[in-house]
């Protein structure tokens, strides 16, 4: 009986088929689902955290009054950033493997000279410690090895400049926060010039001097930059000196409903484009504006307010002209 060589090809491809799936090595990437890489971690319990970068070192600690930079005279800590740590310590998962090897750490700079180290810290003890890693070949993704497992993790979200400031200040940059709603007064002063701005009903009107109308939109666009004031650095000590704080060129004071206030006083232009120099009425801390969120309040008077009409006399309205509907003369021929 013969056999078909079709056959008996095939039978053979699919018996070599079979031998080699069998023993061939496994994969060192896949994927083991979504399961948490500290899933015990309780963010609320967290009150440490130290980052150390390829250029820098940060620790930031939890208080009292909420978190500082310890490692800049404790400093308020950046709040936004915190949180935003925070929120990634929940979504940092144990999926994707891609090595579990030590000679491949430095390949996907997760080892501990190339890495930027975390570790984090609740009542004393660490509760999580892992290394951060170059960005994944979609760029977006980031290598994590946790430090006390050998596996290499490919993490969905960019992490290094999450953590990693390179060099770069974790102190809060934000001046104030404040809500429109809660501005009842807005007072500003030049000099001997003083104009106060009270806010009714959602709009806002001149109270000093006297004699003028409700503002414009400009009014409406300094309050609004009082509301969420941010600064672009800390400019260092020796920039004081050349503020002009004894006479500034602006003292900005919002009044609040509850009877509370927040004053700015606006110093110098800075040189280079490098912002103009403020600080609170509340302390000492000198800080760095876009010059260009502070134009308004240097304008001259005439473009913040304007005088109010003056009334029409009685003698005024009587010799105008009668309006008339008859048709003019040219129009009547």
């Amino acid at each position: 009986m013969t056999r078909n060589p079709l056959a008996l090809a095939a039978l053979l491809i699919l018996l070599v088929a079979g031998i080699y799936f069998m023993i061939r090595p496994a994969p060192e990437t896949e994927t083991t689902g979504q399961a948490r890489l500290y899933p015990d971690l309780d963010t609320a319990a967290v009150d440490a955290i130290a980052v150390t970068g390829r250029t820098d070192h940060a620790e930031l600690t939890r208080g009292e009054d909420g978190w500082v930079v310890a490692t800049e005279g404790g400093f308020p800590a950046e709040r936004t950033g915190v949180d935003r740590i925070l929120r990634e310590l929940v979504h940092l998962d144990a999926g994707e493997v891609v090595s579990r090897r030590a000679e491949k750490y430095e390949r996907f700079e997760v080892d501990t000279v190339a890495g930027v180290r975390v570790t984090v810290g609740a009542a004393g003890n660490d509760v999580a410690q892992f290394v951060i890693g170059k960005r994944g070949p979609d760029m977006t993704s980031t290598y994590v090895r946790d430090m006390a497992r050998p596996e290499v993790f490919l993490q969905p979200n960019a992490l290094s400049s999450l953590f990693d400031r390179s060099g770069k200040t974790w102190k809060e940059k934000e001046i104030f926060n404040i809500e429109m709603s809660d501005m009842q007064t807005l007072t500003v002063t030049r000099g001997d010039e003083r104009l106060v701005f009270s806010q009714r009903d959602g709009d806002w009107f001149v109270e000093e001097p006297a004699g003028y109308v409700k503002t414009g939109p400009l009014l409406v666009a300094m309050a609004r930059v009082m509301t969420r004031l941010t600064a672009i650095d800390f400019p260092p000590e020796a920039e004081r000196a050349l503020a002009g704080f004894d006479a500034p060129e602006a003292r900005v004071e919002v009044g609040l409903r509850d009877g509370a206030s927040r004053v700015l006083l606006i110093g110098a232009e800075r040189e280079g484009n490098a912002g103009r120099l403020v600080r609170r009425g509340s302390d000492d801390v000198l800080f760095s504006v876009q010059s260009s969120r502070l134009t308004n309040f240097l304008r001259p008077t005439e473009e913040l307010i304007k005088p109010a009409p003056e009334p029409e006399s009685p003698e005024t309205a009587t010799d105008a002209p009668a309006a008339t509907d008859a048709p003019a003369a040219s129009e009547a021929r």
